[in-house]
């Protein structure tokens, strides 16, 4: 097992290999259409950073696993592949004092 740091086109193409499995959580799509949304991350995602991490993966000999937030653009980027609908999950990151924790489900995304 790997964990590594580097930016996925750097890492996906490196350890991509038939018994392979990529674990990806990038940063979520909601977050490009709130004003605030670039402060959740150290480093966010563009619209074509979204796209160009689908082409990556839908390339690769392995498998991945994606978690991904509930965005009508990315059910259409992965629409080819396995998706899955979480439960919806507590978010509690990012909550301040006196505000409503949120309650939002998830898409988990593979290519098996």
């Amino acid at each position: 097992m790997y964990i590594d740091n580097l930016s996925f086109d750097r890492l996906i193409p490196n350890y991509d290999r038939k018994e392979t499995l990529f674990y990806c959580d990038p940063p979520y799509r909601m977050l490009l259409d709130k004003p605030c949304g670039k402060q959740y991350y150290q480093h966010t995602f563009t619209e074509d950073d979204h796209t160009r991490l689908r082409n990556t993966l839908k390339g690769i000999s392995g498998r991945f696993i994606l978690s991904y937030d509930d965005h009508p653009t990315i059910r259409k980027l992965y629409s080819r592949f396995r998706v899955v609908e979480t439960a919806p999950v507590l978010y509690s990151m990012n909550n301040r004092q006196n505000s409503k924790a949120r309650r939002v489900g998830e898409l988990i995304i593979t290519n098996f």
